[in-house]
This record gives C-alpha cells, sequence and structure tokens, in this order.
C-alpha cells in the first residue's frame, strides 16, 4: 500500500468491497468528481469504506479499470478491490471529499489455510445451482484458484451475503478464519436457496408439488 500513514480519499458508501472484486459506480457528485480527477491524474486508488449505519474502520482500496466521461461531468467508471486499509484520523479535503489517515491492514503472519478450499469452491456451485446462477466472466477467464493467497475473497463476493457478514468477513485476518466463516454461511445459504426454490415452484403449481 506504500507509506503507512498516508491519506487516502474516502468514498463511503453502503456496501463493502472485496480485494479483486469488480466495482461500477456512478459519479456525479462534484466532490467525488473532484476526487476522481485527483485519481486519474496521480494515479492512486481510493478507498472504499461501509457507511452503514456508521462508518467502519476497514475498507478496500479501489483502482480505476474504466471510465466513461458524459458531456455533463458525470462518469461511469469500472474498478476493482486492492488492498485493505485500516482508517484513522479524518478530515475533509478543500475540494469537498473525505481523506482519512490510513494504514495496511494485512492478515497476520503464520495464518495457513486449511484444506477447506476445494470444498468452498463447490459449495458456491451447488449455492449457483440452486440459485439458477451462472459463474460470472471473470471466473471463466480466470477460475478462482484455492492456492491463491485471499481466494476467499473472491468466493465471498460471489454469495449473497448481509452488509454486516460482508464486513465482518473483510475484517478476518487469516485465510483459515474466512473459510470457517464461509463454511458457517453456505450451510445456512444453500438450503435456504433450495427453500425458495421449493416455494417458488409451489406457487407456480398451486401449491401441488410432486416427488419422486
Amino acid at each position: 500500500m506504500g507509506a503507512e500513514g498516508h491519506w487516502l480519499p474516502l468514498f463511503p458508501l453502503r456496501l463493502v468491497l472485496f480485494p479483486r472484486e469488480t466495482l461500477p459506480l456512478h459519479i456525479f457528485e462534484a466532490r467525488y468528481r473532484a476526487m476522481l480527477e485527483r485519481c486519474q491524474e496521480t494515479g492512486e486508488p481510493f478507498g472504499v469504506i461501509l457507511d452503514h449505519p456508521q462508518m467502519a474502520k476497514v475498507g478496500c482500496t479501489a483502482s480505476l479499470v474504466g471510465t466513461l466521461q458524459h458531456p455533463d461531468g458525470r462518469s461511469d467508471i469500472l474498478t476493482r478491490g486492492g488492498e485493505r486499509f485500516s482508517c484513522g484520523e479524518l478530515r475533509t479535503h478543500a475540494r469537498g471529499y473525505l481523506e482519512a489517515r490510513v494504514s495496511e491492514y494485512a492478515d497476520l503472519p503464520a495464518t495457513l489455510p486449511t484444506s477447506a478450499g476445494p470444498l468452498l469452491v463447490e459449495l458456491l456451485r451447488r449455492l449457483r445451482q440452486e440459485e439458477g446462477s451462472e459463474p460470472g466472466a471473470d471466473e471463466e477467464s480466470d477460475p478462482i484458484d484455492p492456492g491463491q493467497p485471499g481466494y476467499t475473497f473472491r468466493v465471498a463476493a460471489h454469495c449473497p451475503m448481509e452488509l454486516e457478514d460482508r464486513q465482518a468477513l473483510l475484517e478476518l485476518r487469516s485465510e483459515g478464519a474466512r473459510e470457517e466463516a464461509l463454511l458457517r454461511h453456505f450451510a445456512v445459504a444453500i438450503p435456504r436457496a433450495r427453500q425458495r426454490k421449493e416455494d417458488q415452484f409451489r406457487v407456480l403449481t398451486n401449491g401441488h408439488v410432486e416427488h419422486p
């Protein structure tokens, strides 16, 4: 991330961004247009941080991948999550956007993943099967590799999850802890998705369900 305690422009949002996750944003407020100009000029990322019901202490940097500039000054941008950071002192920049003095928020040393990686990838496939969804283009071109550090964030990025659960996962500082959290999540999410599918089928068949 660079020097400890440097000032990072912040974009507080009602969402949680994970490392390597893509995030499209529509920029229209003057202060965030100014922030975008800064990032385009300097090449630095900005910080995405959850602001619901209050601002979190840990967020994730977002780097520009693509920008579509509109004639009226608005922009549609595509960003990708980078590194996690911890917020310290806050201040308002002269151009109106928020900045934070941030420090690196990396995994703790000597924390190894468990053998759960292949199982988590399979559970993600099962969840999609129950939901009737398909892998995204990023997974088609770059499949999730359980041997890659931080792979749990890629798994989590594709799971329906409450904001507080996403934030809690972002703040976990070991791959093993994130694996355990995701295993617990799938244990609830897969049966829930299956139940929703059965409920929808009952509605379509007027409550008559034939079992083999």
